[in-house]
């Protein structure tokens, strides 16, 4: 009897590890990338990202100016981004990392070479009560934000890519996938006027 019972017991447990085991291979496929955004200056280079995942993946979205190395993988790895030197304006991209079921996306941003009109070139502030804001637009497709409200206690600093044309400006903010449109109403040496949806049109001095 004794025996018997163990032998009952062993079985059992047999039977719940094959369980356990057969429940974790079942699970989600799963894929991660770090860092989710990237950005090179007009030079180009490389840049790489880490690939975390439970599964097979495959990387595709590649344009002819920007080579992924590799494109598939197993599980945990690394991908290889090299961008060409850019002599044309700002550019943009964004690759899909597919692993099963799950997939996450990269975007890549590169700076462009003096394509920029010259007018909207250097910084421009626009001031409140409490703060200002400030936008520098550099000749080569790059350039910064800059804010301040005292009465709030904010302070904010961020760097993009933008391109220009048809009094559209465009922005890529760096770390976020989704570009940004703002209007211009009017452009002169001095002071450039911006439509804001909330505030309507805000004048930025030249600075």
């Amino acid at each position: 009897m004794e025996k018997t019972t163990v032998f009952r017991s062993l079985l059992a447990l047999a039977v719940a590890a094959t369980m356990s085991v057969g429940f974790t291979s079942c699970g989600e496929d799963e894929v991660i990338a770090n860092p989710t955004s990237v950005s090179f200056d007009t030079a180009g280079g490389t840049q790489s990202i880490s690939v975390t995942s439970n599964t097979g993946w495959i990387v595709s979205g590649a344009p002819d100016w920007l080579t992924v190395f590799p494109t598939q993988g197993t599980k945990n790895g690394s991908i290889t981004l090299t961008a060409k030197s850019n002599s044309g304006s700002a550019r943009n991209c964004t690759l899909y990392v597919q692993a099963g079921e799950a997939t996450t996306t990269i975007s890549v941003n590169q700076s462009g070479q003096d394509i920029t009109p010259t007018p909207i070139v250097g910084t421009w502030k626009y001031t409140w009560s409490s703060g200002w804001c400030s936008f520098t637009f550099n000749a080569n497709g790059r350039g910064s934000y800059n804010e301040y409200d005292n009465g709030h206690w904010d302070s904010y600093n961020e760097t993009f890519s933008y391109t220009y044309a048809n009094n559209i400006i465009t922005f890529y903010w760096d770390g976020d996938d989704d570009p940004e449109t703002i209007r211009v109403v009017s452009l002169t040496s001095s002071a450039l006027v911006l439509y804001d949806f909330d505030d309507g049109n805000c004048t930025f001095y030249k600075q």
